[in-house]
């Protein structure tokens, strides 16, 4: 049995053990015992159960039985025989057998671990994303940017400056910045924040009634006009326009409100709320593209959102809805459901043709899956990623082309 013992002796789900059938014949339970296998179990009193089990037929006891999950005996080998293929079918026929591993030998098995590659035997996860203290790089606390377990206006800061692209951000500050939870981070998102500010102790509210925004651009000069009437009232408004040139803004008769804009690689971007969610005059507002003049109204988006952060329906005169409304460069716009479990889709934009790669990583920055590659046309697309067959925890989608890679992040919770 030393043999057998020793082949499966890594298997938590194979238990050795050798009972003692007739004491002190022919000799004693300490010598019996000195002849037992280091890490074996002796059982020295049986009430029967045992000698049930090895008795057959023939009134002896075999030296070796072989018993299931269900301890019902499958075999009897005579004297020991080569069980190892009936050991491991056994194994394959009993699915609560799956062998299970303590990477951190912290006494939680790593499918019940929250961290299971760090210690951490209290399983503490103070932001509540399944994912253990001990290894999140994140507080995952929607609005709170900064990481410091408080909502206020430090977090606003942060996340204009995210919309902006003027500072450098972490994945963590992209995550805990898109407050709504749809994988983009814009100006309402701001709104809703500062709603949680003014009102913490009030739930979140949604506008049930989607409201509209008729938009009118025309030139003047050597400026362009963007002038919005909304058939509701709206408080925060978001402009990305792509340009070689460094644009400036201007709000006409808005003189209270923030207005802040920059320009990084090929994008001026702008946006204009309020601290207190105040709306903008009779639900009007001009805006002044200083010098844009020769911007066309593809090179436009334009975000409207209304007093609870839901963006309002775009409409314009002269049909180039479509254009203010989808983005100037290419993107991954959304991971839904996020966190998923075990499927999730991922959406992304590509303004112009051309070849790209679509991948998944862990969190050791292993690719283990590529969902698409090769030349993709403009447009709009969507892929699901199955993760059934992967363990629960933080993923990166990364998109990637010849001349950018923008990332992502998602978690999977089984």
């Amino acid at each position: 049995m030393d043999a057998n013992h020793e082949m499966w002796a890594d298997n938590p789900n194979v238990f050795f053990f050798t009972a003692l059938g007739d004491l002190n014949q022919p000799y004693s339970c300490t010598q019996w015992g000195n002849f037992g296998i280091a890490g074996v179990p002796v059982i020295i009193e049986d009430p029967g159960t045992v000698f049930n089990w090895l008795h057959d037929s023939y009134n002896v006891y075999p030296t070796y039985a072989v018993l299931d999950q269900n301890l019902t005996v499958v075999a009897k080998p005579w004297p020991y025989g080569s069980t190892n293929n009936l050991i491991q079918s056994l194994l394959d026929d009993c699915p609560e057998c799956t062998p299970s591993t303590d990477n951190d030998d912290d006494g939680i098995l790593n499918e019940s671990d929250n961290c299971p590659d760090d210690y951490n035997p209290g399983q503490e996860d103070q932001d509540n994303d399944n994912i253990g203290d001990a290894c999140d790089p994140c507080d995952n606390m929607a609005g709170d940017v900064n990481d410091d377990l408080n909502i206020d206006i430090l977090d606003i800061v942060r996340v204009v400056s995210i919309i902006l692209n003027s500072n450098p951000y972490t994945e963590c500050e992209f995550t805990d910045a898109d407050f709504s939870g749809d994988g983009i981070v814009n100006v309402l998102d701001v709104i809703q924040i500062i709603s949680t500010i003014i009102t913490p102790s009030q739930p979140r509210q949604v506008d049930l009634i989607e409201g509209g925004a008729e938009v009118h651009l025309s030139q003047n000069d050597f400026d362009l006009s963007i002038n919005i009437t909304a058939d509701v009232p709206f408080c925060g408004i978001q402009v990305e326009i792509l340009s070689d040139h460094d644009l400036t803004f201007d709000l006409k008769n808005e003189n209270n409100r923030i207005l802040e804009w920059s320009h990084e690689s090929g994008i001026s971007r702008m946006i204009s709320y309020s601290l207190t969610n105040s709306v903008f005059t009779d639900n009007n507002v001009e805006i002044i593209i200083n010098g844009g003049s020769d911007i066309s109204a593809e090179d436009i988006k334009l975000v409207i959102g209304d007093v609870y952060g839901t963006p309002l329906i775009i409409s314009c005169d002269d049909d180039v809805s479509e254009f203010l409304t989808k983005p100037v460069t290419f993107s991954l716009n959304s991971l839904y459901p996020n966190p998923f479990n075990p499927s999730a889709t991922i959406t992304f934009y590509l303004p112009e043709s051309q070849n790209i790669e679509l991948s998944v990583y862990n969190s050791l920055g292993q690719k283990v899956h590529q969902l698409t590659e090769g030349f993709h046309s403009t447009g709009t697309y969507h892929y699901v990623w199955q993760g059934e067959n992967h363990p629960s925890g933080i993923y990166i989608f990364q998109l990637q082309t010849d001349r950018n890679i923008v990332t992502t992040k998602g978690i999977l919770i089984k």
